[in-house]
């Protein structure tokens, strides 16, 4: 293997400016298409649709609360760093997308950069270009790049990568030096950004052992960061509310099914196509699964082989392949988990293993011959992400693509349902139903997302009492969600079964306290019943979580109205009107609910609502 390349004479190079101008206008050619996209699937629940997000009320909730990182009836991920840099976003970008698009598209630049700088460590300047453009076009990264919400994936790998750059850099000549001590910088930055970040250790440990040659290890350093991951998992584990509502599978050790399971990365590295948000075939293999133990046997055995070479390029990108892989494939939970996003840092490690291999024997070909031959797959690559970010335009695009890779995938069918639900196309809806229309509890939450949209296309459609005949079942179990509380207590409202609505909304305040719509369906049923000062409690604790709720507010001045009396009406109007609240419109058509107010409120009110005349 040729010596090892210093980032100082790297960066004398004359060229080494324009090959990263390089890399950076083959990012904008595989993924610039992204610009013109909308926001889509996860985007909603975890940016567009977060009150937290759009309003954010004390910081500190963002490390202690996993529930403001979603507005998704559960929090199952802990990724405070990025919903700070939403809101932050949303301060200056509102709800343009373009502009998100344009965000991710800056973190997969400044990664692919990093990773050449840390590429021209291990290889020769031409191999290291190829696997930076490699990584800066390669299709099996266009979920990362193309979807907003994965932000975290990309703040997590830019700071992974600076970590590795900073220790080589650092102690590249003097193993002690006081400067090492930078890399908890990007360490903690990658643990709040996504919990996958808390192997740096491990993949710097390997650095250090096989690059660098320290059989000593330092061990302040990596002692230092296995204590601060260790304090982010339990203020993680704080932080993240109690699953309940959680399908029951049965546990059982997966770590064999998630190992087997590798491969598969693989094989999309090197043909990733087709591509998919879903690939639903991936299941969890038994133990007494022939093919589990052959998978992880070769797998072992490739590893052994490849470390028999001794080529310091193959070991690292094998162990950077492994060590970052892992952890997102769930390997002590009851469900192997298997998607594209996954692959994108350890994706470099593969790209590392392969260039390594390559160089030695194709050392003495013309480096012009190796461009040429090297551009074929850069350019399939390229073509393969422009095309597939054009899925990425918006929810429906994306989920009839999926349904082109696999009609029969379950989820991508509940998903594209549920698109169609949100809009009011009942027909379509409909077509994607399950055939069966057995109205018994739900035995998983397929069935139970089923039951549910069967319910909301009812309720659209003013049949109340047959969507509770769908909701019935299915709050009979453990499924059962917040929002599926709510949509019941709904139908008991528009049933006129008042009692059951108020207990079915107090479960749903249970499983997800503070829920804005809910508090705003209490207060309905408080104002029907003209209890003023409890309906004004409700309203003022829902416009404080969802603070753009336009009729939230316009309740809330009538409530207080009601219960305090004129001033209190204006004191709350004058705030609404500070905070940009379009209230006019829902007064001018509401207009006979003020007729009995008096002056000024009155004149306040005709002015908003733009009424002329007496």
């Amino acid at each position: 293997m040729p010596p090892l390349d210093s980032s100082d004479r790297a960066t004398r190079e004359p060229q080494f400016l324009w090959s990263g101008v390089l890399l950076v206008a083959l990012v904008l050619i595989a993924f610039g298409r992204t610009l013109q996209n909308g926001f889509a699937f996860d985007d909603f629940p975890f940016l567009v649709d977060n009150p937290f997000v759009r309003a954010p009320q004390r910081l500190a909730d963002v490390f202690l609360d996993a529930r403001t990182h979603t507005a998704a009836g559960h929090a199952l991920t802990y990724r405070p760093l990025r919903t700070l840099l939403f809101a932050a976003e949303f301060r200056m970008f509102g709800e343009r997308a373009g502009l998100y698009h344009a965000v991710n598209l800056v973190l997969h630049a400044g990664v692919v950069l990093v990773v050449w700088r840390v590429a021209r460590r291990l290889l020769t300047a031409r191999f290291a270009l190829l696997v930076a453009a490699t990584f800066a076009c390669h299709p099996l990264l266009s979920e990362v790049v193309a979807s907003i919400k994965a932000q975290d994936d990309l703040v997590a790998a830019f700071a992974i990568t600076s970590a590795v750059w900073c220790l080589d850099r650092t102690t590249h000549d003097v193993p002690t030096n006081p400067r090492r001590w930078l890399v908890l910088v990007p360490f903690l930055i990658g643990m709040f950004a996504k919990e996958h970040a808390v192997v740096l250790p491990v993949l710097l440990a390997a650095w250090s052992w096989i690059v660098l040659e320290r059989r000593k290890l330092d061990f302040a350093l990596l002692g230092a960061m296995v204590a601060l991951a260790c304090a982010f998992l339990a203020l993680r584990g704080h932080a993240l509310p109690e699953n309940r509502g959680a399908d029951p599978l049965q546990g059982q050790w997966l770590f064999p099914g998630a190992f087997a399971a590798i491969p598969l990365y693989a094989k999309q590295f090197v043909w990733p196509h087709p591509l998919s948000i879903d690939h639903a075939s991936v299941n969890a293999l038994p133990l007494d699964s022939w093919i589990l133990w052959l998978s992880v046997v070769a797998q072992a055995g490739v590893g052994v082989g490849l470390w028999r070479l001794r080529n310091r390029g193959v070991r690292v990108g094998w162990s950077w392949f492994y060590v970052l892989l892992l952890p997102s494939l769930n390997p002590l939970g009851t469900v192997v988990v298997f998607a594209e996003r996954f692959a994108y840092l350890p994706l470099v490690g593969l790209a590392f293993a392969v260039a390594a291999g390559l160089q030695g024997t194709l050392e003495r070909v013309p480096a012009r011959r190796v461009v040429l031959v090297a551009l074929v797959p850069l350019a399939l690559f390229t073509t393969l992400s422009f095309v597939r970010c054009g899925d990425w335009k918006n929810t429906e695009s994306l989920l009839r693509a999926a349904l082109e890779v696999d009609p029969d995938s379950v989820m991508a069918r509940t998903a594209l349902r549920r698109e169609f639900v949100a809009q009011g196309r009942v027909a379509e809806a409909t077509a994607f139903l399950p055939g069966s229309e057995t109205l018994r509890p739900p035995t998983n939450f397929g069935e139970r997302a089923a039951l549910s949209d069967r319910g909301v296309l009812a309720a659209q459609q003013g049949k109340f009492e047959e969507a509770l005949r769908c909701y019935a079942p299915i709050v009979s179990t453990s499924f059962a969600q917040w929002d599926d509380w709510l949509n019941y207590g709904t139908c008991l409202v528009n049933t006129g079964e008042s009692a059951g609505a108020t207990r079915a909304f107090e479960k749903a305040l249970e499983l997800r306290p503070g829920a804005p719509s809910v508090l705003r369906m209490l207060a309905r049923m408080e104002l029907d019943a003209e209890r003023w000062p409890s309906a004004l409690a409700h309203l003022r604790e829902a416009v404080r979580r969802e603070p753009e709720h336009v009729t939230g507010w316009y309740f809330c001045v009538y409530a207080s109205w009601k219960a305090d009396g004129d001033a209190a009406a204006m004191a709350r109007l004058a705030e609404a009107t500070t905070r940009g609240i379009a209230l006019g419109p829902l007064i001018k058509s509401d207009w006979p609910r003020w007729e009995s107010t008096a002056e000024p409120l009155r004149e306040e009110l005709r002015r908003i609502g733009g009424l002329h005349g007496p």
